[in-house]
């Protein structure tokens, strides 16, 4: 077992399996198609890094967070340091290793900020400097992942714990191949 620090989740286990189930429709549908057998929060490490960008003389300061494990999932945005966060100690078997140094991330934090910002609008930027501070801290953030069974067949999918909003094919990818 592993003892981690995890950004407190707003989501509860109940409220995860309502939404894996769906409405009345998909609930009579899809015991036709597949049928969830299970419930789990899996836990990403995520790195944080202070951001500084400036721009005609304007700078500004973000706090962002890219996963640990393949720095492939978009980085996360706060507004406060991980040390403003609601954190908690959690002892779990389901949390992905870190594989990804703060030397490994910090061009692929700097390489997404640049684009980040020249998508903002090209013609806006005037004497643009991106600072990337790693704070050097890891952190986790729970994801619901819901397994499904049809026939001899298994299948994910995941729910964000923050922001209870269902992920796509990078989360679902990270999670398999971490696991």
């Amino acid at each position: 077992m592993a003892h981690i620090v995890s950004v407190t989740s707003t989501f509860s286990e109940a409220e995860a399996i309502r939404q894996f189930c769906g409405g009345r429709v998909q609930r009579w549908w899809r015991p036709w198609r597949r049928r969830l057998v299970g419930v789990r929060v899996v836990y990403i490490p995520y790195r944080l890094f202070r951001v500084s960008i400036t721009n005609r003389g304007q700078t500004r300061t973000r706090w962002l967070a890219l996963d640990a494990v393949m720095g492939w999932l978009d980085p996360y945005q706060f507004d406060a340091p991980w040390d403003e966060l609601a954190t908690e100690w959690v002892e779990t078997e389901h949390a992905l290793p870190v594989q990804l140094s703060d030397e490994q991330m910090r061009p692929m934090m700097l390489e997404r900020v640049r684009r980040w910002v020249y998508g903002e609008g090209f013609f806006r930027l005037r004497d643009v400097h991106i600072e990337v501070e790693p704070v050097g801290r890891v952190v986790h953030i729970p994801y619901w992942v819901g397994i499904y069974r049809r026939g001899d067949r298994f299948s994910i999918e995941v729910i964000d714990g923050l922001q209870k909003r269902r992920q796509g094919a990078k989360v679902r990818d990270v999670i398999l191949k971490g696991l």
